[in-house]
């Protein structure tokens, strides 16, 4: 998956958690543990992280959608003012 996602901090914390699980170094219910997450939940996100990648991990909002109302000020022709 060669697309790029941004993360927050809190979101890379689940993706390094979900990696060290993959890779054997911690169990599902220790990693959930790190993460302040019920066991059930922590597998919620490792079967979301297999179907989609680490952008499962990244809030919708971000990811998902963008807003009907969203402007684009530049496709109106607008240009910021230099700063000079």
């Amino acid at each position: 998956m060669d697309e790029w996602v941004t993360l927050t901090i809190k979101e890379r914390k689940r993706v390094h958690a979900i990696h060290e699980g993959e890779a054997g170094r911690l169990t599902g219910k220790k990693a959930a543990g790190m993460l302040s997450l019920l066991l059930r939940q922590m597998r919620r996100l490792i079967g979301s992280h297999r179907r989609v990648g680490d952008a499962a991990l990244a809030h919708g909002n971000r990811v998902v959608h963008r807003s009907e109302r969203r402007i684009d000020i530049f496709a109106a022709g607008h240009r910021p003012k230099s700063s000079r």
